[in-house]
């Protein structure tokens, strides 16, 4: 079965039709007061405080710029000199292709066009200023960099473009867009690794194109790893009930790597806990049974203990599973959690994605698989 999405404009864009620039705040969630830049590509000019500091060439420098905490301003050292201490460093484009090469705390990377090293909230930040499509580039490479599959990076290209549209404004008032962490999606390089070039076509060739809902908004295009053969509710996960993300059984995932998993607990532990949400339990044996011994074939979200409503997302977070989604057998002095999938199982699953790339279903069968009445519009 074929399943049908409306392509609202085909036109396919030229990457100068359109100018988004995404400003993204790297390293977010590491800790750290010190760095160091190259020049890997271009030719850069270096801002302290809007005043030029320095100009470099990569064709001509290689040398590395240092930055340090300094109290409360970023101290700058180039060729063996100090260059100041700035609140703000800019790294400015001069020429029509740019990259430059990051290290902080071991961890290094490589990003296009410009880039700002500045203090915010008493800490240094780095944040990478890129065009849309590049920006995309490198969200594809970090989440699904191992996968070859066109039509299923196609797929993934889409929903980071539509995720970056719907989220632009979600940090309004700090200088920056977006993160590079899960929180908003991973963002760890341009795209360079041994499958960029499928990386970039996949880009290149849905470029502009983002899902909508039936007003014309930007979606939540929400995915994660497996579904353990059946998605979730968006309502099931966090408040929000949205007509697009709607659970439904999904044979595609179950071939996928991260479909099972298997976690044995103390049991006394995980009595406790559910005792600790629904009182009952700690005197009702019955309750006790029920709680290490039920399966949950359809992925409900809740399961009834003594007129209490636990939720299986809790349990997920309380345990650390790698989903909601499993069945618990009594196993001695303890209880065995047989899961299914891995992550919160709204949207897209990865693997079932995946899955269907290689059977032959081509990007708009998989999004409309997994995102209900939706379109496929163009940002012109």
């Amino acid at each position: 079965m074929r399943y049908l999405i409306t392509l609202v404009c085909a036109t396919f864009l030229s990457l100068s039709a359109y100018s988004i620039e995404v400003e993204v705040w790297l390293y977010s969630d590491t800790d750290w007061n010190s760095g160091m830049l190259k020049i890997d590509e271009g030719r850069y000019t270096i801002l302290g405080d809007n005043q030029v500091i320095a100009v470099v060439d990569a064709s001509i420098s290689s040398d590395l710029i240092y930055f340090s905490q300094n109290k409360s301003k970023l101290k700058v050292n180039y060729q063996g000199k100090s260059l100041g201490n700035f609140d703000r460093v800019f790294f400015k484009k001069m020429s029509d292709h740019g990259t430059l090469r990051t290290r902080v705390n071991e961890d290094e990377r490589i990003y296009p066009d410009e880039l700002a090293v500045q203090m915010f909230d008493d800490r240094p930040i780095m944040v990478n200023k890129v065009g849309l499509e590049k920006y995309v580039s490198g969200v594809v490479e970090s989440e699904s960099g191992h996968i070859t599959d066109l039509e299923y990076l196609k797929a993934q290209a889409i929903i980071a473009r539509t995720y970056v549209v719907k989220q632009m404004s979600r940090f309004t008032g700090n200088p920056y867009d977006l993160c590079d962490s899960p929180q908003c999606q991973a963002y760890r390089s341009v795209a360079f690794g041994k499958n960029g070039y499928a990386i970039y076509k996949a880009v290149f060739s849905t470029q502009g194109m983002i899902l909508t809902d039936k007003k014309g908004n930007p979606i939540t295009a929400a995915f994660h790893a497996n579904s353990g053969g059946f998605t979730a509710n968006s309502e099931d996960v966090w408040s929000s009930e949205l007509s697009y993300l709607r659970a439904r059984k999904d044979t595609f995932s179950l071939r996928g790597p991260s479909a099972t998993w298997e976690k044995e607990i103390d049991k006394n532990t995980w009595i406790n806990y559910i005792a600790s949400q629904a009182p009952k339990l700690k005197t009702d044996t019955s309750l006790q049974e029920l709680v290490c011994n039920f399966t949950n074939p359809d992925r409900n979200p809740k399961i009834n203990v003594g007129g209490e409503m636990i939720e299986f997302k809790d349990l997920r977070r309380e345990f650390k599973l790698r989903s909601a989604y499993f069945d618990v057998f009594e196993k001695g002095n303890q209880v065995v959690l047989k899961g299914r999938g891995y992550g919160h199982g709204v949207g897209l699953s990865q693997d079932g994605a995946r899955y269907m790339a290689q059977l032959g279903y081509n990007f708009r069968d998989i999004l409309s698989f997994y995102y209900k009445g939706v379109d496929l519009e163009s940002l012109d």
